[in-house]
């Protein structure tokens, strides 16, 4: 099972589909709100809560036996939290760019706000707010800019 984080997609993982199906059952899916999701009303939850409940329902539809688990991002921080709470479920667990938690300094109302404009608004609104607040800004990503010239900063990507 691979999980795409918040914003993401199916898609985040289509180079990677063909070789894992090669040996293994791929499951891909949207979460709600997500890529081409049927947008069905979001319960109130966290957004990490509501994508563990989204990767779970999902899961159950193949049935009982452990299955391998890939999560990238926020998709990772979903992966760890089922492999904690279903260890019967997962045998093996991958997590790409994530963390076991949030992330420092985040606020959980903003980023519930974040969810609801691109689920409601779409990711263009979502990516227009967070260039003005300069959200990617932080400070590992300065240190890139200044040691790479000519590296794209957020505003010109």
């Amino acid at each position: 099972m691979l999980v795409h984080g918040l914003g993401g997609a199916k898609e985040d993982f289509a180079d990677h589909v063909p070789a894992l199906a090669r040996d293994h059952t791929v499951v891909i899916f949207d979460h709600r709100g997500h890529g081409a999701s049927d947008n069905r009303p979001i319960p109130p939850r966290t957004p990490l809560d509501r994508m563990r409940a989204d990767t779970l329902r999902r899961r159950r539809r193949g049935g009982t036996r452990p299955f391998p688990s890939v999560g990238s991002l926020d998709g990772g921080m979903v992966a760890r939290g089922i492999a904690i709470t279903e260890t019967s479920r997962v045998d093996a667990l991958v997590m790409m760019d994530t963390r076991p938690g949030r992330y420092p300094g985040s606020i959980p109302s903003l980023m519930d706000i974040g969810c609801d404009v691109a689920l409601n608004e779409g990711k263009q609104a979502l990516k227009e707010l967070m260039d003005m607040a300069s959200v990617l800004e932080t400070p590992a990503y300065k240190r890139v800019l200044a040691a790479r010239p000519g590296y794209p900063s957020s505003s010109s990507a």
